[in-house]
């Protein structure tokens, strides 16, 4: 939410058309009529909420009630009340699941880290990526999220990089993780909690890109590495964990949109359509069609988004953050 206010080199919404600034002008007056009548609900939007704010509303800013408008486009045309339902549920999930406490303690380490981070070849990866990886969770977080350093373990998604227009870029090992039978070892509660902390990071690097390109950047690009998906349908695995991922769709996702600008699904088999129809069936419809499916390493497609230094190395790339394999345990 509001990841670009404060950003004052940034033009945001530029290219919006005549037609859709009024809409969304209209979209912002029926998001304020819900505004509370509580001190704390000042009028100007802000990338961190102090802790003394208590209610569910807080002020957006337009990029991010844009985002929402979007993500209801049916044939071309905004579903403004639609939308506007599913932002209140939004604001009403993140007070509920504590999202901007959790923000807030994760930019709070992100500037005391800063200081301390090695010089070398980052310029591409942004400092969330060497933040997040050393598994050093602040004493805020770590109360927050008991068991965060296990989650990161299970559950490998690493941002390597940005596009060429400066998106950050992520990569998970999702074969792995989906015939691992990692998902049985939090509750589905507890996945839900991580899952925000996990979304919530995309918010921090795409500020982060957008301070180091200049331009606005909302979305970001995640590629998929289905290696594995063939034990994971083979041990049956893979059936165990779509109920967690329907839940994570429903209960997070939506409340995530069009956060996503592409998403590429590589290392695929040509056997793991059946379980990819059975996912896509509960995706958000504007995700699923971003999705591409690859069913070996596309490095000449990944070249025409990013750079190689944001490819990881047994990919073809040179990028040296981190990617170890999915834990067991």
């Amino acid at each position: 939410m509001n990841h670009l206010c404060d950003l004052n080199d940034i033009t945001t919404l530029s290219d919006i058309s005549t037609d859709d600034a009024s809409i969304l002008k209209s979209f912002r007056t029926d998001y304020n009529s819900h505004k509370s009548n509580d001190k704390d609900n000042s009028d100007r939007p802000l990338w961190i909420i102090p802790p003394d704010h208590v209610t569910e509303w807080r002020p957006l800013d337009d990029v991010t009630l844009h985002r929402f408008l979007r993500a209801d486009v049916q044939n071309g045309i905004c579903q403004p009340e639609k939308s506007l339902d599913r932002i209140l549920r939004a604001m009403e999930f993140r007070h509920k699941n504590r999202a901007d406490a959790l923000l807030r303690a994760m930019t709070t380490q992100t500037k005391k880290r800063k200081v301390s981070l090695v010089s070398g070849n980052w310029s591409q990866c942004g400092s969330m990526v060497k933040i997040m990886q050393s598994n050093q969770d602040s004493s805020d977080i770590a109360m927050l999220l008991p068991g965060l350093d296990k989650y990161q373990r299970l559950r490998i998604r690493v941002f390597t990089g940005r596009s060429h227009t400066g998106e950050p870029v992520l990569f998970e090992r999702l074969g792995e993780f989906l015939g691992s039978g990692n998902h049985a070892h939090f509750s589905e509660e507890e996945w839900i909690r991580f899952y925000i902390w996990d979304l919530e990071r995309h918010f921090i690097e795409m500020r982060e890109a957008a301070q180091l390109s200049g331009n606005p950047i909302t979305q970001y690009v995640f590629l998929g590495d289905g290696h594995g998906i063939v034990t994971a349908i083979l041990n049956r695995r893979i059936w165990g964990v779509i109920p967690l991922l329907k839940a994570l769709a429903k209960s997070v996702e939506e409340f995530y949109p069009e956060i996503a600008a592409r998403i590429i699904l590589f290392r695929v088999p040509k056997v793991a359509t059946m379980f990819y129809r059975a996912v896509r069936a509960f995706l958000d419809p504007v995700t699923a069609s971003k999705i591409s499916l690859c069913s070996g390493v596309p490095i000449e497609e990944f070249l025409k988004i990013m750079p190689l230094d944001a490819i990881p190395a047994e990919y073809g790339g040179t990028c040296q953050v981190p990617y170890p394999p999915s834990a067991k345990k």
